[in-house]
């Protein structure tokens, strides 16, 4: 009797503990959610939330400190060295990060899952191959290799894009790769095979649902990756091209004016921080909660 009114509570802990799992940490998820919401609200409306065109010049109101006026109208962030508004420069910045991050993650991901899967199933030469390639690209550092390549191709917005999609597969890869050995060998994969269905099949109904959110979870960090090395090349001037507003190359235009005028460098670098950190508190959430070995720990 006793050992029938006992049984069921573990099941009761952790059914408990499981529920409570994704409300751990409640506020850092919330708030990196709402930061990236205005994230891509900014990029998606940008037309219509610049309160100023970000691209013209006009001298007569260079500089002018944050919340300032000139010419009957007021800046919140300021303007820069060439009389730009800075808030919408921001603003516009955000949809060329949001489109260099999802676009150039798109790449590298489907890329990546798809090696990693022919890696892992298929072993032997093909694994071979594939790591030796990883291998390679990983022996030349990422800014050499994004500077060689954009010194041969030309610098802009489908040039960055194609290069740190191309130049981020590695990680996906092994990842998928390592996921797919172990699952392979699983009974209803063998039974699959011994019911002849095709390795196409396999590896798409299979073995994908399987290995596809490790790579949803890489994805989310990468996108913060990717918006950092986009600034890093504009910032070089390596990426994306005046008079088109980036957040690095707004820092690098007002590098030289940091004693000066502040604003000009900060307000860009801030959104810079603030977006990245949103989306890797997004991915950590994320990880903690998709990973069933996390079930059981604290926060």
């Amino acid at each position: 009797m006793s050992s029938a009114t006992a049984a069921p509570a573990p099941s009761a802990l952790e059914a408990v503990g499981v529920l409570r799992r994704p409300r751990r940490r409640p506020l850092p998820p919330l708030l990196a959610v709402l930061l990236l919401g205005a994230f891509v609200l900014a990029g998606v409306f940008a037309p219509i939330l610049a309160p100023h065109d970000p691209e013209t010049p006009a001298l007569a109101r260079r500089a002018i400190a944050p919340g300032g006026q000139a010419e009957g109208l007021v800046f919140l962030l300021g303007t820069d060295a060439l009389g730009r508004d800075i808030l919408s420069r921001v603003i516009f910045g955000a949809r060329v990060s949001l489109v260099v991050g999802i676009c150039a993650v798109a790449i590298g991901a489907t890329l990546g899952t798809f090696l990693g899967l022919l890696s892992g199933f298929y072993g032997r030469g093909v694994d071979a191959l594939i790591t030796r390639l990883a291998d390679l690209q990983l022996s030349i550092p990422f800014l050499i290799l994004a500077i060689s390549v954009m010194a041969v191709l030309g610098a802009g917005l489908s040039k960055v894009i194609l290069v740190l999609g191309l130049t981020s597969w590695i990680m996906y890869a092994r990842v998928v790769r390592g996921e797919v050995l172990a699952v392979r060998t699983r009974e209803y994969v063998l039974a699959a095979q011994a019911l002849g269905a095709s390795d196409t099949t396999i590896l798409r109904r299979h073995i994908l649902p399987n290995v596809s959110t490790s790579a949803i979870v890489i994805a989310t960090f990468e996108i913060a990756r990717a918006i950092l090395s986009e600034a890093s090349l504009s910032f070089l001037g390596l990426g994306i091209q005046p008079p088109t507003p980036s957040w690095g190359g707004m820092v690098a235009d007002g590098r030289e004016y940091l004693t000066t005028s502040w604003w000009i460098s900060t307000w860009p670098g801030l959104a810079i921080a603030v977006t990245v950190l949103a989306i890797n508190l997004l991915g950590d959430w994320l990880r903690d909660v998709l990973d069933p070995s996390n079930a059981g720990r604290g926060s």
